[in-house]
């Protein structure tokens, strides 16, 4: 995934000087430049923009949030920006750039589009922190971010209100992790199960209980492989029993134990003898 970034920011505010029939929501429109403007009275806070560019689809993205304060003279001031007032025109500047320009802030002319833009930012960026947060909890799977992309295309009101759809975003991000996080402590607990028990179930318990974690590559998960490679040093005679009652398995099953070459050899043995049976008949 590339994120490129294309300084855009959002200033959240009423009411800069106290008019409050003045618009409240503005923009700098420039090539890879961006700015949203929705004025309050004695803050504005302020989204640095970038933008995701992924096989899998683009999006907007926030690189830095910033909070300007209102100052003596009438400007904002915050870590990173500063907006000021010149001819009753509003202008934004990095504070830190050597040969920072001001950009001047025109009204938005459709609201909706900002809000899109905003929602779609925040979505993808907490969609993806989210995976980040699993992998790194559940190292044996592997969350795909791609999917965050297919997800906010099936969202309804993209283009609400922001701080309203924030709300919505947390709520079913949270909802959509817990339910990702419980299933993955289920399925550690199992193979952990699997692992330190295996000298003491039969085969049948163990091939009833390895029927409930999914068998899928490692670049998805490792919990098969895992537990397919471990249960191997034990009680190699179960792989091969696996690798006979599912052939559909055996790709991944001689994946996990291809360091073993005397398994190995025996699982291929296995599928030779098979296929001689099977021209017999």
């Amino acid at each position: 995934m590339k994120r490129l970034v294309a300084f855009s920011l959002l200033l959240i505010t009423a009411n800069m000087f106290g008019q409050t029939s003045e618009p409240s929501l503005y923009e700098v429109s420039k090539p890879f430049k961006q700015v949203y403007a929705d004025k309050h009275e004695n803050f504005i806070v302020a989204f640095d923009m970038g933008r995701y560019l992924d096989k899998a689809g683009v999006g907007s993205s926030i690189e830095k949030t910033d909070t300007l304060v209102l100052q003596p003279d009438k400007s904002y001031k915050g870590k990173s920006f500063k907006v000021e007032q010149s001819n009753n025109q509003l202008y934004i500047s990095s504070l830190h750039e050597k040969k920072s320009k001001n950009y001047k802030l025109e009204i938005v002319e459709n609201t909706k589009d900002a809000h899109y833009n905003l929602n779609n930012a925040y979505y993808l960026d907490n969609y993806f922190a989210m995976t980040a947060r699993l992998n790194k909890k559940f190292e044996l799977n592997h969350y795909e971010f791609r999917s965050g992309f297919a997800n906010w295309e099936k969202l309804p009101n993209k283009d609400m209100s922001y701080l309203e759809f924030r709300k919505f975003a947390d709520r079913i991000i949270r909802q959509l992790e817990d339910s990702i996080s419980e299933k993955q402590e289920y399925s550690t607990a199992l193979i952990n199960y699997l692992i330190a028990n295996a000298e003491n179930l039969d085969y049948v318990n163990f091939k009833d209980s390895l029927s409930k974690i999914q068998a899928e590559f490692p670049f998805k998960s490792s919990y098969y492989k895992t537990v397919i490679n471990k249960i191997s040093k034990s009680n190699p005679e179960f792989v091969v029993s696996l690798y006979k009652d599912f052939p559909e398995n055996r790709t991944l099953i001689e994946f996990a134990v291809e360091k073993d070459k005397a398994l190995l050899k025996k699982l291929k043995a296995q599928q030779k003898s098979e296929m001689e049976r099977t021209k017999k008949k």
